[in-house]
Order: structure tokens, then C-alpha cells, then sequence
């Protein structure tokens, strides 16, 4: 999206949270559902963690009820029950 308003590009695929940045400077054109693509995101305390504590919790409060709503709001959708 920073090469569209660097005018270096004129159309870039992304995601549909990209519809939230720049909103005056873009127009989000979705595409068919048969063409859209789904992506998960990952989350895990490594091994090197310095922390696993706030780590941890910080995972749990991404599958919390509030941790789902805010990817909600964001347009993503949660698979965790």
C-alpha cells in the first residue's frame, strides 16, 4: 500500500484489512469468493523467549473473547471456537 501513495504502482493485491489504511487514497475492489485466498496467523512462545509468562498470556488473551473481537473488528475471522 506505500507504493500506491508513492505513486510507484497503480494496483497492488493485499488484504481486506488494507481497506482501513489510507481509505482516501485507495479504492478496495473485492474479488470473486472463488478467487480470494485465506491466511492463518501463527502464534507460539519460542524457545528463547525471555519471558514465558507475558508471553502466555499474551497468547491467551488473543484466544480470549476480547482477543476475538478485536480480530473481528479488523475483518478477520477466528477458527478457535
Amino acid at each position: 500500500m506505500a507504493l500506491i501513495n508513492q505513486k510507484k504502482v497503480d494496483a497492488v493485491f493485499g488484504w481486506d484489512a488494507f481497506k482501513r489504511l489510507w481509505m482516501k487514497t485507495m479504492e478496495v475492489v473485492e474479488l470473486p469468493k472463488e478467487l480470494q485466498v485465506y491466511r492463518s496467523t501463527g502464534v507460539a512462545v519460542l524457545k528463547f523467549s525471555k519471558n514465558k509468562g507475558v508471553t502466555n498470556k499474551f497468547i491467551n488473551f488473543l484466544v480470549s473473547e476480547n482477543g476475538k473481537k478485536i480480530y473481528r473488528q479488523y475483518g478477520w475471522y477466528h477458527a478457535i471456537p
